[in-house]
């Protein structure tokens, strides 16, 4: 991974280092019979510092923020390795800034969060200016409290942990939260330097083409967080900045994540949709990411992944006639609820839920009542429908599936897959032949049964 040193740091950074640090080098000078007069002499590049800051800023006993390029200009001189002074450093700030990163991490991993973080400003972030036009910082919105905190996460995994003078940040209602000016500049300069690559209208990712895998999905989810929606088995993003979109449909194209891009709207708006196999397989790597990095959220979005996962592995697909309205009618008996209570609470999608739900508004057994964020639906009937059960029949590919796991690591005959499928053998046949097609498993063998006859054994391809 690439890293950002202390000495690529703005130089408007200022930071307070360990008080033996700066005895060795004074010792080092004094052996050298180098003066701090003399070394200001060598050192002076410019005249924007006096010899009584100067000397300030050396002086072991000095309790304030002392100036980077000064420090520099001295680890350059001694020929101090510059890690030595990276170690040293106990936190750091701009002159004029209130917020003080302490514990820093130095040198800065350009690791996924970071990436991430830069994603974040382009989503629902920018950078904002002073009057004085040399003050900059970034900021991010974000209404979800636990997103918003999560953001805050990820800036102290990257840079130390940022004091604040007061934590507004944390109160319900405050939707904003800002980084301190070297870590905005940090993540500023490492895209060029120009405040345009984070306005919604210009932003592009073509500075980061040349990111990993884990920084490509770091990216994606950073954007489904702040741009994106769950539903039906896809992920949605939304922007008006159709370069933007392309730009992320060829990180889906690397990443192997199916999609399709729908025409700009009325709105003005360009829709970018990962299918229910890109959102599976995105879902595998967010995992992985997640393990690597606990602190991770998608917060509500992950739920609603999760739930359409859990759906897709069911094993059945039809209960039986009027088996969920009841369901429905019985959730409903303590609790008015809206559509995505009861498709969390049934695992079932949204669509379906709204179909259900639709059908007992017709036959006057619900009704539904307009709330602040949409609708609820309250019973007024109660009453049930009679059931018909039709006998559970299996999800789309749920043996397909489970016979490729049960392969896994195994040799197995066609009637030892039947019995653990809990499938005839003639079907169990058909599905084997299917997947041999597909080319997903392969036959492994002969297992004699008797001197006249033999089965098939299977293996994964």
């Amino acid at each position: 991974m690439e890293k950002i040193s202390i000495g690529r740091f703005p130089l408007e950074t200022t930071i307070k280092i360990k008080e033996e640090f700066l005895l060795d080098c004074t010792k080092r000078l004094r052996l050298e019979r180098i003066t701090l007069r003399k070394l200001f002499n060598l050192l002076q590049t410019n005249n924007k510092i006096v010899f009584e800051s100067f000397k300030d800023n050396l002086e072991p006993s000095y309790k304030n923020y002392r100036r980077l390029d000064i420090l520099l200009k001295l680890c350059e001189y001694l020929k101090v390795d510059l890690k030595n002074l990276e170690k040293n450093i106990t936190s750091y700030r701009t002159k004029k800034s209130r917020i003080e990163i302490h514990n820093p991490r130095i040198p800065v991993i350009v690791s996924p969060i970071f990436h991430m973080l830069i994603a974040h400003l382009m989503g629902d972030g920018g950078y904002i200016r002073f009057k004085d036009r040399n003050s900059i910082y970034s900021g991010y919105r974000q209404f979800n409290q636990k997103l918003k905190l999560s953001f805050l996460d990820k800036a102290q995994y990257v840079f130390g942990d940022i004091k604040f003078p007061n934590d507004y940040f944390k109160e319900e209602g405050n939707t904003r939260i800002y980084l301190p000016s070297i870590p905005s500049l940090i993540l500023l300069n490492y895209m060029g330097g120009s405040t345009n690559n984070f306005l919604s209208k210009v932003a592009r990712l073509s500075k980061l083409s040349t990111c990993s895998k884990e920084d490509l999905i770091a990216i994606l989810t950073a954007f489904i967080i702040d741009e994106g929606s769950v539903d039906s088995g896809q992920i949605q993003i939304r922007l008006i900045n159709k370069p933007l979109i392309m730009d992320i449909t060829r990180l889906c194209e690397k990443l192997g994540y199916k999609y399709t891009i729908s025409k700009k709207s009325p709105n003005g708006m360009y829709g970018l949709y990962i299918l229910n196999e890109g959102l599976k397989k995105y879902w595998l790597d967010y995992c992985d990411l997640k393990n690597k990095y606990p602190f991770l959220t998608l917060d509500y979005k992950e739920t609603a992944i999760e739930n359409f996962i859990k759906r897709k592995e069911k094993f059945w697909r039809n209960q039986g006639t009027n088996v969920t309205k009841n369901q429905i009618i019985k959730l409903l008996m303590d609790n008015s609820l809206t559509v995505k209570d009861i498709s969390y609470l049934l695992q079932l999608s949204r669509q379906g839920t709204k179909y259900h739900l639709d059908f007992l508004r017709r036959k006057m057994i619900i009704e539904r009542l307009k709330n602040r964020r949409g609708f609820k639906y309250k019973l007024i009937n109660n009453i049930l429908l009679s059931e018909k059960r039709k006998g559970i029949s299996r999800q789309p590919g749920y043996s397909k599936n489970k016979i490729v796991k049960i392969l896994k690591n195994k040799t197995l005959s066609t009637k030892e897959i039947s019995k653990l499928i809990n499938v005839e053998v003639n079907t169990t046949r058909h599905f084997l032949y299917r997947l041999e097609k597909e080319k997903k498993i392969k036959r492994g063998g002969k297992a004699n049964v008797d001197a006249k006859h033999y089965e098939i054994l299977w293996k994964l391809n």
